[in-house]
């Protein structure tokens, strides 16, 4: 039995996101690709020192939940949503989605 090629989307959020956030300063979190010596391909980051020492922090643990993350790869039936000119656009958040080929 063969393997199809089949068309699965993401939402853009899960390969680039980011967010200013105010605390002392500005900061910067975001979610991003991370280098190749990394233990896994995407995560959290902050421009704050308290991440760089304990790579975790109160900027990143306040704004995870206005990332969107939909991942319709890991439901390949999952429709993918349409904004008012016909494009696709995440279901969940209505945001711009990424397509990837998937085989099923």
């Amino acid at each position: 039995m063969g393997l199809t090629t089949e068309t699965a989307w993401i939402c853009a959020t899960n390969t680039n996101w980011e967010m200013q956030v105010s605390g002392s300063k500005v900061y910067t979190v975001s979610w991003e690709k991370l280098p190749p010596n990394a233990p896994t391909q995407y995560g959290w980051n902050c421009t704050c020192q308290g991440f760089k020492f304990r790579k975790t922090c109160k900027h990143v643990t306040g704004v995870q939940s206005f990332r969107c993350g939909w991942n319709g790869e890991l439901e390949v039936t999952a429709e993918v949503g349409h904004d008012a000119n016909g494009d696709p656009c995440c279901p969940e958040c209505s945001g711009p989605v990424e397509a990837l080929r998937v085989a099923v």
